[in-house]
């Protein structure tokens, strides 16, 4: 697919055209491999509304089923949609969005404990054991602690 995308770039540049038309050829391969984001899917807003509607409750138990009845959604027609529109699981967006939430409000200030609980961890091993395996770091190593005689005088 890259191949075909510069063939045009390259047959333009060996036959010396002008950079304005090798500009357009660059601009096509970039669109076919990218994707034109003139032709990009437009949000589908019960997503969308699924996605507000989640992080509103990280904390509670979620379950596909509930969230697709939130917008009322069959289980199966609103997995396929979350895909084609997150570009990932339900299972692992929910995860994601917990740890960040989590990861934001440690940040904050908020004791990790909490953090997690808020969240939606069971607790804060949980939280830091799930943020290893996905960031392959712990949640306290994105904190910057100034240690004794490091700090401006």
């Amino acid at each position: 697919e890259s191949e075909a995308a510069v063939a045009g770039i390259r047959d333009q540049f060996l036959a010396d055209a002008p950079d304005r038309l090798l500009s357009q050829y660059a601009q096509g391969a970039i669109c076919r491999l990218a994707g034109d984001p003139r032709v990009a899917s437009r949000p589908d807003p019960r997503i969308t509304t699924a996605l507000a509607w989640m992080r509103e409750r990280l904390a509670a138990p979620l379950r596909l089923q509930d969230v697709a009845g939130s917008v009322h959604l069959s289980p199966e027609r609103f997995r396929h949609l979350f895909v084609a529109q997150t570009g990932t699981s339900f299972r692992a967006w929910l995860l994601w969005a917990r740890a960040e939430a989590a990861i934001a409000a440690g940040t904050r200030g908020v004791s990790w404990t909490e953090a997690a609980q808020n969240a939606g961890f069971a607790d804060a091993a949980h939280f830091t054991r799930t943020c290893r395996r996905v960031f392959g770091i712990a949640p306290t190593m994105l904190v910057f602690q100034p240690t004794a005689g490091t700090g401006p005088a």
